[in-house]
């Protein structure tokens, strides 16, 4: 029985048709941006000017992403971990925002394929 006091989210179907894979992939391309933008280009910038070192910068923008995937449960949180060490990594090395927000968008658009 579910818990009265958290309900279960509702469940989202997979996609049907060219549109709605479209808005889809468009939808994870923009969250590959808008959360690689934030968590690396803009906290990895902000964190450095307060005269924070690099491998504090690496480990709280790591550790806030993934915070921020709390709701996927502990496995959700462990991959956010990984995946937020990569993307970090790559970004403190390439300094480009480009690569890491697609690569990130296609994984989520990839999660969503598997799923269907």
């Amino acid at each position: 029985m579910a818990d009265p006091i958290t309900p279960l989210p509702p469940r989202a179907g997979v996609p049907r048709g060219f549109l709605q894979w479209l808005v889809l992939t468009v939808s994870c391309i923009g969250t590959g941006y808008l959360e690689e933008g934030y968590f690396r280009f803009y906290l990895f910038k902000t964190l450095e000017a307060a005269g924070i070192s690099g491998g504090r910068i690496l480990f709280l923008s790591i550790f806030l992403f993934t915070l921020c995937h709390g709701y996927e449960g502990p496995w959700g949180m462990a991959n956010a971990a990984i995946a937020g060490w990569f993307l970090a990594r790559v970004f403190k090395k390439r300094g480009s925002l480009h690569g890491i927000a697609w690569a990130h968008g296609a994984y989520n658009l990839l999660v969503y394929l598997l799923g269907s």
